[in-house]
């Protein structure tokens, strides 16, 4: 062990031991080590949350654009997919929706949604554009389109 002497008074010294500087030195090197991998493991548990809501917000726009290139009517795809229900909670062209794919009064996924229509002597063409963004963040985005002949749907 190297000691060294540090004078303590008027002419004693007191020896300290390296080992203990050594040791606080270990412990301020641990203690910001797990300062930084606190912050990864908080940013990596963030991603994971925003790919669960990514995954979600894929499978609502599957089945929103599924319903619609059937239906040919937003309302109509709507209803099938949020319920009867969804114009309580609809908000112009908006949607608010809990980290799943259902409606939720403060929820975290926003759906913003329009639709284009583009009429031609056969029938229309109508696009639905979904989008989905957590905290003014695109998530996903989408683009589904229905033909609607002339006559209605299912030849109404």
């Amino acid at each position: 062990m190297i000691y060294l002497k540090i004078k303590v008074g008027a002419g004693e010294s007191a020896p300290v031991n390296l080992f203990f500087i050594e040791l606080i030195i270990s412990l301020l090197f641990f203690s910001f080590s797990g300062a930084v991998v606190l912050r990864v493991f908080a940013f990596a548990d963030n991603k994971a949350r925003l790919s669960g809501a990514l995954e979600n917000a894929t499978l609502c726009a599957q089945s929103v654009a599924e319903a619609y290139s059937t239906s040919g009517s937003v309302d109509n795809a709507f209803s099938i997919v949020f319920g009867e229900n969804y114009r309580e909670h609809a908000d112009g062209g908006a949607l608010l929706l809990d980290g799943g794919c259902a409606l939720s009064e403060n929820g975290a996924v926003r759906l913003d949604y329009s639709e284009d229509i583009t009429e031609y002597s056969a029938g229309e063409l109508r696009t639905l554009t979904l989008c989905f963004s957590v905290s003014g963040e695109e998530l996903y985005s989408l683009r589904c389109p229905s033909y609607v002949p002339a006559g209605g749907v299912g030849g109404e």
